[in-house]
């Protein structure tokens, strides 16, 4: 009998597609259909003032540009502008700007740092190295495997 070459590590098994609860079911479907070109779209809409800058400065043409701020709308549910000239932030626009703006600030970080990165194939990434750890401020009653584990929690990052 063949094994399964992936390891169960859980005892517990693994809910089918008809146990998630729908609306569960629906979230995990709508991150899943979720573009980060409708977060520039918003971003740049709200810093331009106008749909149609905001295209050009992404590449889009105007009815493109208004294609992904519907779907950014309909995907959370809610208005985002009010179709002015200038074009107007809804209050759940305003709130949602900010959100959105560090989102795609912390995406760059991100895909910048990852970028940096050595090319060392010898690298080991910071989250995999081994530390000492300091457990002094644990409980030192518990076994020291206990006291590590905890310790590495406090530094996990």
């Amino acid at each position: 009998m063949m094994q399964n070459s992936h390891a169960n590590f859980s005892s517990e098994p693994k809910p089918r597609r008809s146990q998630i609860p729908a609306n569960q079911t629906r979230e995990i479907e709508a991150l899943r259909t979720f573009r980060l070109l409708w977060l520039e779209t918003f971003v740049a809409v709200a810093f331009n003032g106008s749909i149609t800058a905001a295209g050009k400065a992404l590449g889009l043409n105007q009815s493109n540009a208004t294609r992904q701020i519907q779907a950014l709308e309909k995907w959370l549910g809610q208005k985002l502008l009010v179709r002015t000239k200038p074009v107007e932030l809804t209050p759940v626009g305003e709130d949602f700007v900010a959100i959105a703006h560090n989102l795609l600030d912390s995406l760059a970080d991100a895909r910048a740092r990852r970028k940096a990165l050595p090319t060392d194939p010898d690298y080991i990434p910071v989250c995999q190295r081994q530390f000492e750890y300091d457990d002094s401020e644990i409980d030192p009653s518990l076994p020291k495997e206990i006291r590590q584990r905890i310790a590495a929690r406090m530094w996990s990052f």
